[in-house]
């Protein structure tokens, strides 16, 4: 897949020299982060991927399924199958990375550029971490969160604070900003089809789910 060579293009494209010898500039380099379960990735996240890169708030995004150490979500699907999900649906994305080795790729990237990390995140878990005292450390240079509709009057997204020093920019509510992956995975226990046949999902990754049996008794 394309996805797996986009790294290898990222580092070549200065390799601190030109052929005269002569080193060159270290470039600057925005990555969106976007950490999360994707479990399953739907078209809540696919949005949010598509709004960063058309309006060009980072120069490049860089995904991580969380591996499934979260308490609260020991139940989750493989990492693997989440990974392999991520990938069916963003293949084509020049300006996309998925990792599962967040630290060790951000600092492959900081070897050869200079990287500002921009942080993706909802306005449930912004809220959560705005009101932590002390607010825990994060390696990320500034916020973007993105509204959830029932969370849109809230105080801290009328006036937003800073994440441990990290500037904090707010998205109004997108068209699948209240996606959720726990909803659709209940939806598709209670396998009904026709509910199914019309979840917020990508095409590839409903055949993923019905093809392997995820989170439903039989496929579909």
């Amino acid at each position: 897949m394309r996805t797996r060579y986009i790294l290898l293009f990222m580092l070549i494209s200065c390799s601190g020299a030109t052929s005269s010898g002569v080193a060159c500039q270290i470039p600057k380099c925005t990555v969106a982060v976007f950490s999360g379960s994707f479990d399953p990735v739907h078209n809540g996240h696919i949005e949010i991927v598509d709004y960063i890169l058309d309006v060009a708030l980072a120069d490049w995004v860089l995904m991580q399924p969380d591996s499934g150490t979260n308490r609260d979500k020991s139940n989750r699907t493989p990492v693997a199958v989440r990974e392999q999900m991520l990938k069916a649906v963003f293949e084509l994305y020049e300006r996309l990375l998925i990792t599962l080795n967040y630290k060790k790729t951000v600092a492959l990237l900081r070897e050869h550029y200079d990287v500002e990390l921009f942080g993706i995140i909802g306005s449930d878990q912004y809220i959560r971490l705005a009101q932590m005292s002390p607010c825990p450390k994060m390696d990320v240079d500034r916020w973007c969160v993105f509204v959830r509709e029932q969370d849109k009057e809230h105080p801290l997204l009328q006036n937003p604070v800073p994440l441990d020093n990290a500037s904090v920019i707010v998205v109004e509510t997108l068209h699948y900003a209240d996606c959720s992956s726990t909803m659709i995975r209940y939806a598709l226990q209670d396998d009904n089809r026709e509910l199914i046949a019309h979840l917020p999902l990508h095409a590839k990754v409903l055949h993923l789910i019905c093809q392997d049996s995820l989170y439903i008794k039989e496929g579909c």
